[in-house]
């Protein structure tokens, strides 16, 4: 082998190594999967400009390190693609490339076709002509490998002419989710018997329409009742599972007895329970507690007023569904037992809304 021969060869050696830099980025960085977009009813040149315009933007993103793009469609990924979600796909990926995150998503083109008229005198009013509205959908997912959930899911909905826009929107997006906070630490701290783990708290806040069905004898006081709830609580990962909430709802109830002309009704209560996740963004947390109703009734022959307070016990089942970082929607039935000196009562209490979640540390 000549000089020049072996010289070109040890270049080349060299080329395909790469730095220390692109390999493990800077203290801050997540290695990150692209799965470059799926699409419906868009020309091919289209889809691949969009994902090649979206992966071009992430490679000079700061604190994301952007993985080398490797083909996944072969026959055994196609047919998972049909057979399975898109994050569950996404979480496997990433699992394989051992990543911090994964970026997916969909693009999809609508159109809307209407009638106008062509003028608005004579015999043009009376002549209309389709009208094509070309509408691009891009949906995408930022997931967090680690931690098995969706960081944000982002949707934008562009015309032709703003595509190039929305998807300098979407990168500006996601490089917000890429940012350091400003209280974490260049390094992760040394845990030792002094100083233990941190733990997290999540606090978060709801408010939702209620409904009251009674059950029972309860039913010869009030057909039904509606009105509105408030709760405020905090889930802690001191054990992990472990949730609590202050609930108070308001309900104007339809009497039932011929002698109430007005019907009012407050529940106090508080409720622990131990929240379950069979899926990332899906929450299942049963309930106990205890608490206070006051009963306030207007009688209908002389207008008196009445207070009454009762001890109460009660059963929920909180059903949550995770749509942002910080936002969910949720489902709480339940029923309530309460007592009075002459028996004891019972209903069904429906509500749904949505809650917002603050997230802290300890």
């Amino acid at each position: 082998m000549s000089g020049k021969t072996a010289l070109a060869v040890l270049c080349m050696l060299l080329a395909s190594v790469p730095s220390p830099l692109t390999a493990a980025g800077d203290a801050y960085s997540h290695r990150t999967v692209f799965i470059r977009m799926t699409a419906s009813g868009l020309a091919p040149e289209i889809v691949v400009r969009v994902n090649d315009t979206l992966a071009e933007g992430l490679r000079t993103t700061p604190h994301l390190l952007l993985l080398p793009h490797e083909e996944y469609a072969d026959r055994s990924e196609e047919k998972e693609r049909r057979h399975h979600r898109l994050p569950d796909r996404a979480f496997k990926i990433g699992a394989l490339r051992s990543a911090d995150r994964v970026i997916t998503g969909t693009i999809s083109l609508r159109e809307k076709r209407t009638l106008v008229p062509l003028g608005r005198e004579n015999a043009e009013q009376y002549l209309l002509r389709p009208l094509k509205d070309e509408q691009y959908v891009i949906t995408i997912e930022l997931i967090d490998v680690h931690d098995a959930c969706t960081i944000v899911r982002i949707h934008e909905k562009t015309t032709p002419t703003g595509l190039n826009r929305s998807i300098r929107k979407i990168l500006a997006e996601i490089a917000r989710h890429y940012r350091p906070k400003k209280s974490q630490p260049a390094a992760p701290a040394i845990l030792t018997p002094e100083k233990p783990q941190k733990r997290g708290i999540e606090h978060f806040l709801s408010a939702s329409p209620s409904a009251i069905v009674p059950l029972g004898m309860y039913g010869s006081v009030a057909d039904y009742g509606a009105g509105f709830a408030f709760s405020a609580g905090a889930k802690t990962d001191m054990p992990e599972t472990l949730s609590m909430r202050f609930l108070v709802e308001f309900h104007r109830m339809h009497p039932q007895a011929a002698d109430i002309d007005s019907y009012n009704f407050i529940q106090l209560c508080l409720l622990a329970g131990y929240s379950m996740k069979p899926h990332p963004e899906l929450t299942f947390t049963p309930m106990a507690g205890a608490g206070y109703l006051a009963h306030h009734l207007k009688n209908r022959t002389d207008h008196a007023h009445s207070l009454y307070l009762d001890p109460h016990v009660c059963l929920y089942l909180d059903i949550a569904r995770r749509i942002g970082n910080d936002v969910s929607l949720f489902a709480l039935p339940g029923t309530v037992l309460f007592f009075e000196k002459d028996g004891r009562f019972a209903y069904l209490n429906i509500q749904a809304g949505v809650r917002k979640n603050f997230n802290t540390r300890l």
